[in-house]
């Protein structure tokens, strides 16, 4: 007469194919499970079958312990999909935990058993099992060229950081720690300052190319404190399961500045409302936080809230080799006459150093990381428009940084600062399309033996200028995108010229990109 108490599973459809798993021996890291203890089968997230045993399973009652795992739900949905890889779960009655970590052993005495590891294809087929539980748990990782904080809530047995990696060295540029202390190879040696990988610590890792990362050991308790002293320091995210950022850190605000994911993305506090750009914290990833003051953290054990985010995703603006650890700026925008999956970008002449999608008619939920190791301080940036309808780059002429709480920067160059924020205004009228400026720009003689002059006239911008300088970066790339050139000119008048020597170039057709903070321009060349 036991219950399921754990495992909410209802019931399936015994007239359509099932799979009986007749249970010999259960255990969890060597101990026997008891009555009251339960197991669950599951193909991928789908619960299709639970028992609640009744004994201590042994190889002489296994036939008054079977599992059967349905292909049809009572509720009619569909069970599991024959050929899925099966996944089981324990609930263990007396600590009150759940643990997924499993060896199954098939056994096959009379010479008819269904001893796969996938769900079976044929009706009434039966197995004999010997299931070993074990409290290890196995975090998995798919590493990307480029930066990446990373965490894990498991604690490795062997905790030595380049043992851990070794599978990845290959692909791996280094890791470093809050401190400063690296992971890198120095000539043929790989050079360990980090020594163990500390499981409260999370790490920024830079990758040569992409690479898969697994680390296996025993999960550590998600309530483990966390002391967090007064700077930076990058942390590790403990529990299994999403929790909202503003909950996780309800209770160090007062000492807090802010925290920022990977993607730069942050939750901070603009005025008098804290400001939540990072949504859930994740399991795998790490945290860059800034504190004022010490504190300790623990991880609240749910969530009252997990937020619901559309995740849009960049698909015309791609930023590449973005360091979360260094001074970030974030942009705040008001959607205004943009639409859901347009895109805003923010270049440091040719530099791409960040870009956002329009999520939201909530101006904090769009929000653009704009990167200070893609940009350089004191240089004016150039704000551009991606509208996916129209498939059209827009260059923003004419926009307005608010501050309607005293602390935003409002300035019209790159800030030096780490945490800089601005809210960003602009309408439909700050719009200039790009390719209204070809008109301006003259290349000749074209074709040439490799001299070209380039004359700038009418600039947008610079019809007011009264000494002020402007800068006009030119780049010279192949139809394959190899760069061969790259200039920065000035002037100060309405007129701007240069002469180019490509004579070295190869006869054939190239490109010459233009852009400036009010226009961005493509133009072709051939070299005879």
């Amino acid at each position: 007469n036991f219950t399921l108490n754990h495992f909410n599973f209802q019931g399936g459809n015994s007239f359509d194919p099932y799979w009986t798993l007749y249970i010999s021996e259960t255990t969890l890291d060597n101990i026997d499970l008891e009555a009251g203890d339960e197991i669950a089968i599951f193909d991928g997230e789908l619960m299709v079958g639970a028992i609640v045993l009744t004994q201590v399973c042994t190889p002489e009652n296994f036939f008054e312990n079977d599992l059967l795992a349905y292909s049809t739900l009572t509720s009619g949905n569909q069970g599991y999909t024959q050929g899925s890889p099966i996944s089981l779960k324990c609930w263990d009655k007396s600590v009150g935990s759940e643990f997924q970590n499993f060896e199954i052993n098939f056994e096959n005495p009379y010479g008819d058993a269904y001893i796969g590891e996938v769900f079976p294809e044929g009706d009434d087929e039966y197995s004999i099992v010997n299931i070993e539980f074990v409290t290890t748990t196995t975090q998995s990782y798919s590493l990307t060229s480029g930066y990446h904080f990373v965490s894990t809530r498991v604690v490795p047995d062997n905790q030595d950081i380049q043992y851990i990696l070794e599978e990845i060295l290959d692909n791996l540029d280094f890791v470093r720690d809050s401190e400063g202390h690296m992971l890198r190879k120095i000539g043929p040696i790989w050079i360990n300052s980090i020594g163990n990988w500390i499981t409260t610590e999370g790490y920024l890792f830079k990758m040569n190319s992409f690479d898969e990362l697994t680390i296996v050991g025993e999960e550590i308790n998600a309530q483990t404190p966390i002391v967090l002293v007064n700077g930076y320091q990058m942390i590790s995210y403990l529990p299994e399961q999403p929790i909202n950022t503003a909950d996780v850190f309800a209770d160090v605000l007062e000492n807090l500045d802010f925290v920022r994911n990977t993607a730069g993305s942050m939750f901070r506090k603009i005025g008098p409302v804290w400001v939540n750009g990072i949504g859930n914290m994740l399991a795998g990833e790490g945290y860059l936080v800034k504190m004022y003051a010490d504190d300790v953290l623990i991880y609240p054990e749910e969530t009252k809230n997990v937020m619901e985010t559309n995740n849009l995703k960049l698909e015309y603006y791609i930023v590449e080799n973005n360091n979360p650890y260094d001074p970030v700026w974030t942009i705040y925008f008001e959607k205004g006459t943009l639409n859901p999956s347009d895109e805003i970008a923010v270049y440091d002449g040719e530099i791409l150093a960040g870009a956002s999608v329009v999520n939201s008619e909530n101006i904090y939920e769009n929000a653009i990381p704009v990167f200070s190791n893609l940009y350089e301080s004191g240089n004016k940036p150039i704000i551009k428009v991606w509208n996916k309808t129209e498939n059209t780059e827009y260059i923003l002429k004419d926009y307005t940084f608010s501050n309607p709480y005293g602390d935003a920067w409002t300035e019209d160059v790159f800030p030096a600062e780490d945490g800089e924020y601005s809210l960003l205004h602009f309408s439909a009228t700050g719009l200039s399309d790009e390719n209204t400026m070809e008109q301006n720009i003259s290349i000749y003689p074209n074709p040439s033996e490799g001299i070209f002059n380039i004359s700038i006239e009418n600039l947008s911008g610079f019809e007011n200028l009264t000494g002020l300088s402007k800068k006009v970066y030119i780049k010279v790339f192949d139809v394959h995108g190899n760069n061969y050139r790259f200039y920065q000119i000035e002037g100060t008048k309405n007129i701007i010229s240069k002469k180019l020597d490509l004579k070295d170039l190869a006869a054939g057709v190239y490109f010459i990109s233009f852009s400036s903070e009010n226009f961005s321009q493509v133009m072709k060349i051939v070299v005879q």
